[in-house]
């Protein structure tokens, strides 16, 4: 392993971490508790979607939002073969350290969502690559972080634009069944991987040979 890599693995061992930090904070931020792991994914997103709040640092708050913003800039910086890794770490961890729980997986649950979130993928590179008409189109693939974001985004929407049967499952997950969860992220993840895995480990280590 090179410096680049050495350097990329720690990193995002440092994300994984301050993710940990934002999640312990999640019950004070949103008055509940527990949170679950797809919720609070999306309320991080939101917040680094939004921008600079600004509050007091020694508040709850304004921890908070110190830490959004360096994982906002460390996320930016990050190669997207890791933000896969990232993403399985945090899942993971937010079930062992936060949640305390044992993932289930109801496999028609997991293989129905993971595939929406795949089509979701695919959508969005296929409509940009058109759009941009690049000539190296991969450059137009999100990160499974942005994929789950629009994803949920979509879904709470006054106007969702999903079905009958995707809007069943995804209130089952938030709901009633939130310890599939984990199983239906990592599914996802391994679809991600298994479609786009060889490209992104070698955009990630073109990027480290600079």
């Amino acid at each position: 392993m090179d410096n680049s890599a050495t350097l990329n693995t720690e990193k995002t061992l440092t994300i994984s971490n301050d993710l940990l930090k934002l999640s312990k904070m999640l019950p004070q931020m949103l008055g509940h508790t527990p949170v679950n792991f797809i919720e609070g994914l999306y309320y991080i997103l939101n917040q680094i979607d939004d921008g600079d709040v600004y509050a007091y640092e020694e508040s709850t708050e304004g921890q908070f939002m110190g830490l959004i913003d360096e994982v906002d800039g460390s996320l930016k910086g990050l190669p997207l073969y890791y933000h896969v890794q990232l993403l399985r770490q945090f899942v993971n961890r937010y079930f062992d350290e936060i949640l305390h729980q044992k993932s289930k997986e109801n496999r028609k649950l997991t293989r129905e969502i993971s595939d929406s979130l795949m089509d979701e993928t695919r959508y969005v590179y296929k409509t940009l690559s058109h759009l941009t008409k690049s000539k190296d189109n991969r450059r137009n693939l999100l990160s499974p972080f942005e994929v789950i974001y629009i994803y949920v985004d979509c879904m709470i929407d006054d106007r969702p634009q999903a079905n009958e049967q995707e809007m069943s499952n995804f209130e089952s997950i938030i709901k009633r069944n939130t310890e599939y969860q984990k199983s239906v992220v990592l599914s996802y993840l391994d679809k991600y991987e298994a479609k786009y895995g060889d490209y992104l480990k070698k955009e990630g280590f073109k990027n480290e040979k600079g």
